[in-house]
């Protein structure tokens, strides 16, 4: 899927995530995210969207919603068709209940969304490794960061849609909406 709305993470996070792509980057000698080189966790997404219309309704949403903070747990892996290494993010009655809203948005808009960010669906989470790596590089990924520990808390405090034509990579998103409710806009 080469759009979505998603969450752009926090300065402190983004710096955790970049330090962990050089390192994965120095042990493979590529890029491990090369298609979505910048840090987030994705609601939502689908080949393209009406994004005219999907950035005024999320600009709405965004501003009913104040910031607030979601945990991270461990490691996971996703396998067919190709793996991802990625951490989790916690589903907490609060994300999960503003995935549902951000899905029921997102989708009037979309063509062809991925089924993947379905509400049934959705694991939130933050991919370390994916369209840049092979099955025969996780044994060396998992070596890397088994001991580590990435229970973090992240201040989510925007959406972000992207608006990447279909043999692009992802560009780090146009439209960035901060989360305003209760006068905490930025």
């Amino acid at each position: 899927m080469p759009n979505g709305v998603l969450t752009l993470l926090d300065e402190a996070t983004t710096r955790h995530i970049q330090a962990l792509w050089q390192e994965i980057t120095a042990l493979l000698g590529k890029h491990p995210e090369p298609n979505a080189p910048f840090p987030h966790f994705t609601y939502h997404g689908a080949d393209r969207y009406d994004i005219t219309a999907l950035n005024h309704a999320m600009a709405a949403l965004a501003m009913e919603i104040a910031p607030f903070t979601v945990t991270t747990s461990g490691l996971g892996l996703f396998t067919i068709p190709m793996p991802v290494l990625y951490i989790p993010v916690v589903r907490s009655p609060r994300l999960t209940a503003l995935h549902e809203r951000v899905w029921q948005i997102a989708d009037k808009y979309a063509h062809e969304a991925s089924p993947y960010y379905q509400p049934t669906h959705w694991m939130p989470h933050i991919t370390l490794a994916h369209s840049g790596i092979e099955r025969s590089d996780l044994p060396k990924l998992i070596s890397l960061l088994s001991e580590r520990r990435f229970t973090w808390e992240i201040e989510v405090t925007n959406f972000a849609i992207t608006d990447t034509k279909q043999d692009q990579p992802h560009q780090i998103p146009q439209y960035t909406l901060s989360l305003c409710a209760n006068g905490a806009c930025e």
